[in-house]
């Protein structure tokens, strides 16, 4: 975080989505780079899918080149989509044995509980670690507050067991911890973000309670609601089991219960006020918007409140094209998906600085 290691010579750079984006609003990743290389394309955050739809603007012959990955993605849709090539890797993967321990779909009743119990047997049936996935931080805390009854001492740390918490929350230094070689045997409790982003090393088992919390639409309105995953995502959790071992997945749901697909994009669920900033601020803005190569089309109702939020703070002009003014807030590392009136007190510099923004004209 807040890291920045490269220079003339450097091949190849990593960096994260809203990195790649002002490099690529500046100029900087097309005069730089020949490829732009999107990994665990099947997230589908609102920025990744940004900067596919800006990069197929420049792929044109000698330009730069797009490539998406992704290893449950529909690759011969999304290809025929977008105008490519699909090119199949086979990497390398354990058998994972998949079992179901519930009756009815994905459910968060008493599920801490269910958890509990779950990874009580695996620890006394299955090899290695173990990795929950969990819906949020509260869960966590609870699922851990009774495992740590359960194992005997309040530390978490009982006949070798550690208990290790994986989520958005948790600092580096923390996180750092969960990939060292340790001498304990470890539970990691983890929401979605070891589905991909995270690799921990030594799990052999998956427990899987099925949930998530994803932003989504719901009565005119953008607000985080509890669901159960797509098939999309419970394959890439029961893969975690398989990276350095056979291993095994236990599904907390019943087997006839049938799981969606695919997992919806963010831009599905989102309020566009900072997606529509950010794409404007790339040069798509107006009717550039509108026919944009968009993976999946942003909805037309979400998109229609964000402008008319923009234009009423004069970002955007009456033909929804940046303004001067919406060219200064581009450059701010805030959101103005929630207008000040909306704060109580500002809790940033930066807010305070949107704030007196805002009210200075």
């Amino acid at each position: 975080r807040f890291d920045r290691q490269y220079s003339k010579s450097t091949r190849v750079l990593f960096v994260t989505p809203g990195v790649a984006l002002g490099m690529l609003g500046q100029g900087e990743l097309a005069a730089r780079c020949h490829t732009l290389m999107l990994d665990e394309f099947h997230e589908r955050g609102a920025e990744v899918d940004l900067l596919a739809a800006r990069a197929q603007l420049l792929c044109k012959p000698g330009g730069m080149r797009l490539l998406l990955c992704s290893a449950t993605l529909d690759s011969d849709v999304l290809a025929d989509k977008i105008g490519g090539d699909v090119i199949r890797s086979s990497g390398r993967s354990f058998d994972v044995e998949i079992s179901y321990h519930g009756e009815k779909g994905p459910s968060e009743d008493n599920i801490e509980s269910r958890a509990c119990q779950a990874v009580t047997r695996a620890l006394a049936q299955c090899e290695g670690d173990i990795l929950v996935f969990l819906p949020g931080r509260g869960e966590i805390r609870r699922c851990r507050a009774q495992l740590e009854g359960s194992l005997g001492r309040s530390s978490g740390r009982s006949a070798g067991i550690e208990l290790v918490e994986v989520h958005g929350g948790v600092s580096p230094e923390r996180l750092a911890n969960a990939f060292a070689v340790g001498d304990r045997r470890r539970v990691y409790l983890s929401t979605n973000v070891a589905e991909s982003s995270v690799t921990l090393p030594g799990v052999r088992c998956v427990i899987d309670s099925g949930l998530s919390r994803r932003i989504m639409h719901r009565a005119g309105r953008s607000l985080l609601a509890l669901s159960a995953i797509a098939q999309d995502a419970a394959d890439q959790r029961a893969g975690r089991a398989g990276r350095v071992a056979a291993g095994e997945c236990w599904r907390l749901w019943g087997q006839s219960f049938r799981l969606g697909p695919l997992t919806a994009p963010e831009v599905a669920g989102i309020e566009l006020d900072d997606f529509v900033l950010r794409a404007a601020t790339m040069g798509l803005d107006g009717s550039r918007f509108d026919e944009a190569p968009w993976i999946s089309p942003p909805p037309a109702f979400a998109v229609e409140r964000a402008r008319a939020r923009l234009v009423a703070s004069g970002v955007l002009d009456a033909d929804f094209c940046l303004s001067e003014r919406g060219r200064a807030f581009g450059r701010l590392p805030v959101s103005v998906a929630r207008p000040p009136c909306y704060w109580t007190r500002p809790r940033s510099f930066g807010q305070i600085l949107l704030t007196w923004l805002l009210g200075s004209r």
